[in-house]
């Protein structure tokens, strides 16, 4: 959760990215998709102005965490991250045998450990962006690791993609025996943005994530209503997560799928005005047509810093936001009509406050604070 929040509110500054970085340092902590994010939220931070003195500083442990995603992390030497349950926390690997999503589509239960879909896409992610950040403080492996990254992203085309009668769309896991869990969650939107998927596959994801069954006008359900077990209270099982539903937004806004991400923005932004704009961790997945708002969930916490981390996220993605600061530009492409008219300050790019104006065409009408590339 720490690393995930930090990544979301780049925009805010790097302060917080840098204290989770050095916090979180050792590779395979806590759980499987902790060491990825890690790389991410490190090539990130750089991207958004972290001090390339505090970049190089941690560099080794960039290496080191790189070569778990090769070694400790595949513990089956299958070319995937694996899930070792019951010592895995990863949230979307449960020994529970009530779990729906676990399910295979003839109703057989599976069993762990579990290759789980979206920490592959983090992986993938994870491999290219340390080469990048190798490659741009002059360290050596960089091709080694877009090369790593091609091969995972063969093996996941090859393994993962099953069909349905609505389209083929990627297993969120694969059980001990490597068949497919087939059960369509809201991890398909953690793929969207890492670069595993081809554009057609993107296609076929972004369509199913606001398809009836997923969305629930509210945001993503964690799993969707058309799967056995299906509960909109369940944790896993059918609840709403402020947190999956920006992470879909993200991605989806990153492969240009704007109509689609606009109907996840007006889902949360609809929840968020429901629970005076401070979202909870999670809430029913009732359909937002049947019963107007958003039930509560008994057990969410509320503050929480994943969905309160989702706001930003999701402004981020209104407004295009692309930071490199390396080149000291800031990209600006807001989508059309999300949040327009709109004014921004508060953003922070290389240590720089920055401040935009969107008018009511969804056009930058003003800018500063920073080098701004409109597009």
């Amino acid at each position: 959760a720490a690393l995930g929040a930090a990544r979301m509110l780049l925009p805010l500054g790097t302060d917080l990215a840098g204290g989770t970085l050095r916090a979180f340092s050792q590779p395979g902590h806590d759980s499987v998709h902790a060491t990825p994010l890690w790389i991410c939220l490190l090539h990130d931070a750089w991207r958004w102005g972290l001090p390339p003195a505090a970049v190089r500083d941690l560099l080794p442990q960039l290496k080191r965490s790189l070569e778990w995603m090769d070694d400790l992390g595949d513990t089956r030497s299958d070319g995937f991250l694996e899930c070792t349950a019951p010592h895995c926390t990863d949230p979307g690997c449960t020994t529970d045998p009530g779990c729906a999503a676990d399910t295979r589509a003839d109703g057989t239960h599976a069993i762990g450990p579990r290759v789980l879909a979206h920490v592959q896409g983090y992986a993938f992610e994870a491999a290219r962006h340390g080469a990048d950040l190798l490659d741009h403080f002059g360290q050596p492996g960089g091709d080694a690791w877009r090369g790593w990254a091609s091969a995972l992203q063969r093996r996941f085309s090859a393994a993962f993609w099953v069909d349905s009668p609505q389209g083929a769309f990627p297993a969120r896991a694969l059980d001990a025996a490597t068949r497919p869990i087939g059960a369509v969650t809201s991890g398909l939107g953690h793929l969207l943005g890492t670069g595993l998927l081809s554009i057609t596959q993107s296609a076929l994801v972004a369509r199913r994530l606001v398809s009836p069954e997923l969305s629930s006008g509210f945001g993503l359900r964690t799993l969707g209503t058309d799967s056995d077990g299906y509960w909109p209270l369940s944790r896993n099982g059918g609840s709403v997560s402020p947190h999956d539903t920006a992470v879909a937004i993200a991605g989806l806004t990153a492969g240009g799928f704007t109509a689609e991400a606009g109907v996840l923005v007006s889902g949360v932004l609809a929840a968020a005005s429901q629970f005076e704009y401070r979202l909870p961790e999670r809430y029913s997945g009732d359909a937002a047509q049947s019963l107007g708002r958003p039930v509560p969930h008994p057990a969410a916490a509320r503050p929480h810093a994943l969905s309160a981390a989702a706001a930003v996220s999701v402004l981020v993605s209104a407004l295009g936001l692309s930071a490199d600061a390396d080149a000291g530009v800031l990209g600006v492409s807001p989508a059309a009509g999300a949040l327009a008219p709109l004014r921004v300050s508060g953003l922070v790019f290389a240590g720089a406050q920055v401040a935009l104006n969107i008018n009511e065409d969804g056009e930058v009408s003003a800018a500063s604070g920073a080098a701004i590339e409109v597009s």
